[in-house]
């Protein structure tokens, strides 16, 4: 290694500067960095009676000090600790900035003698939630991978999430506020779906109960609802006991959501088998609302399936080739009304009553394929036990059951020791008539089959949101033993779930050119009847946003140098959206300094 001055022949004269040489093994070049401006010569003049002297004089001392740096770290013994910081959070510290916290945390702040600053540990809280999902007590841990100065206890810590708690309705209005302020909702259409999250703690309290969690796992649990514009951002959430199923609380919440973020709009019902019940349908269409709701085929009524298979004349497919004139699509739809059971609000009894509705069914190769890879398994398994039925239980064969004759358990869940298992061929046969095919019920009459899928697809964004929620996000399980707690950390995971679906649909929104989505349609060209439309923006998914922020981290060398550890796909891209260079073996406190101080280099829809 070694410095020297360098003179740059510029516009407004000579500006002296000192750079740092060194030799890159990897590369085989020699690298430069700037580790010093100085300044115009003609101003250093002003300074110093021969400027280029002197600065030359000094490189070279600093030369030496850096030799005798290197020629001592080559004698060091293997750092016991090393320190390693994250520079990938640059990203969701961009959003988080334009919520400016510290308005409304000051206000929760005053009158009270805190000795400790609330929007911080919000803050940090956030961005580990991010980086590092954890139990608070390891995510204090690791509280110096950040370059904030989060400064304050554990103790503190937890009395800030207490209070957080407390404020949760207060926090939760300021960013419904902010971000009507920073993002163009579109609320003409809203989508609501609910799921529950379970908490490792001992006993049940007056929020968290023993209910039907969907994974039969049987800790306490909270409901949580989700409501959603047509974009995909979340609006807002809203929380409920855990024994209450979700769907009497459905329309409940969907109301509470709605009057409270102010929207009039249609709220779109969007959901599987989970809530797929009459009640729900017909509660929807009394409340001025509708719903888009995936039925499983093979729960279906026979006239039902008979309808499905049919393909003539009477009802026919809308079918999609690829180039290769192999079938990779088809769909139809009818309208009519169709019975489902109600609860009677005049008698608590079942009753039977017809809703208009629209049938669309559709068959997808990639969906059938993927039947058939995951029925090829689950054989496997009939296969393993009807060879060897002892080695499992009622719990543990799942839905192999459903291919072997003659199953059954005793009291205790076991297997009947002597009855026949056989694999059952017919009900093979018969599942595979339906491979691939889809059914969705709407309430939407008018709509395209298009459409209806469109929305459909939009549960795809909600089931995907807690996805992130429960997976990226890791709230499920729930390190959290207070009511205040649990509060406070729910509204962590939403804001933290909040900023990255901002950083997919504006910050980070790639824009294609017409060259580009003209490359795209040349590679998928379809027959005909089967229209593609395709956009010229591409969103990153959600996970491979959170796998650059979680992976960019770089080894601190000496205070000053920072080695980044990892490669990421999305470098080149994020390089080019904030002007910023992240794609070196070696990076300075300016080159660190520059990233998180860069903005997008485009316009979004937030505003900057």
């Amino acid at each position: 290694m070694s410095v020297f001055l360098r003179k740059q022949n510029l516009k407004k004269g000579t500006y002296l500067s000192f750079v740092e040489a060194f030799y890159d093994s990897n590369t085989k070049n020699t690298i430069q960095k700037v580790i010093k401006k100085l300044g115009y010569l003609d101003e250093l003049n002003k300074i110093y009676n021969d400027p280029i002297a002197y600065f030359t004089e000094e490189a070279k001392k600093l030369s030496l000090e850096s030799s005798k740096k290197y020629q001592d770290s080559k004698s060091e013994r293997i750092p016991r600790e090393n320190v390693f910081k994250n520079i990938g959070y640059f990203l969701p510290r961009y959003v988080y900035k334009q919520f400016d916290f510290s308005n409304v945390f000051r206000a929760i702040s005053y009158n009270r003698k805190f000795k400790f600053d609330l929007e911080s540990i919000f803050r940090f809280c956030v961005f580990s939630q991010i980086v590092n999902p954890s139990s608070k007590q390891n995510e204090f841990k690791e509280k110096e991978q950040f370059f904030d100065d989060f400064n304050f206890s554990d103790d503190q810590m937890y009395d800030a999430i207490q209070c957080i708690g407390e404020n949760e309705e207060t926090i939760k209005e300021y960013i419904s506020l902010i971000t009507k302020s920073l993002i163009k909702l579109d609320t003409s259409k809203t989508y609501f779906d609910g799921t529950n999250i379970y908490f490792e703690i001992d006993k049940e309290n007056e929020e968290l109960k023993r209910g039907p969690e969907k994974n039969n796992r049987h800790d306490p649990i909270i409901g949580m609802g989700l409501l959603m514009d047509a974009n995909g951002y979340p609006i807002n959430y809203t929380l409920f006991p855990g024994n209450q199923s979700e769907q009497p609380e459905l329309h409940k919440n969907v109301q509470d959501l709605k009057r409270k973020n102010g929207i009039n709009g249609k709220t779109i019902i969007t959901a599987d088998k989970g809530l797929n019940s009459g009640d729900n349908m017909y509660k929807a269409i009394q409340n001025g609302d509708g719903y888009v709701i995936g039925q499983k085929v093979r729960g279906c009524s026979n006239d039902t399936k008979a309808w499905i298979l049919q393909d003539d004349k009477n009802s026919s497919y809308e079918n999609t080739y690829d180039k290769n004139d192999v079938l990779t699509y088809k769909v139809k739809s009818e309208v009519g009304d169709y019975e489902v059971n109600i609860t009677s609000p005049l008698n608590g009894q079942k009753a039977k009553i017809k809703l208009h509705q629209k049938r669309v069914v559709f068959w997808s190769k990639d969906y059938s394929d993927k039947a058939k890879y995951e029925r090829v398994k689950i054989i496997e398994k009939a296969k393993s036990i009807i060879s060897n039925p002892s080695a499992y239980m009622k719990s543990t064969v799942g839905d192999a059951a459903s291919y072997i004759k003659e199953i059954k358990y005793n009291s205790e869940g076991v297997i009947i020791e002597g009855s026949k298992l056989s694999l059952d061929e017919e009900a093979i046969k018969n599942a595979e008539l339906f491979d691939g095919y889809y059914l969705i019920v709407s309430s939407e009459t008018n709509l395209s089959n298009d459409e209806i899928i469109k929305i459909y697809r939009g549960l795809w964004e909600i089931e995907e949101t807690f996805s992130i929620v429960k997976g990226v996000l890791k709230v499920r399980p729930v390190f959290a033993k207070s009511l205040l707690g649990v509060h406070a950390h729910m509204l962590i995971c939403f804001t933290s779930l909040l900023i990255l679906r901002i950083l997919q649909k504006s910050t980070l929104l790639k824009q294609l050119s017409n060259e580009q989505v003209n490359a795209i349609i040349e590679a998928n060209k379809t027959k005909k009847k089967h229209k593609i439309r395709y956009q010229k923006v591409v969103e990153y998914p959600i996970n491979q946003i959170c796998s650059f922020i979680r992976s960019f981290y770089a080894l601190v060398v000496d205070d000053s140098y920072y080695y980044p550890v990892k490669y990421n796909d999305l470098i080149p891209f994020i390089e080019e959206r904030f002007s910023i260079i992240l794609d070196r073996r070696i990076l300075t406190k300016q080159d660190v300094k520059k990233i998180f101080d860069a903005k997008p280099q485009h316009k979004t829809k937030i505003l900057l």
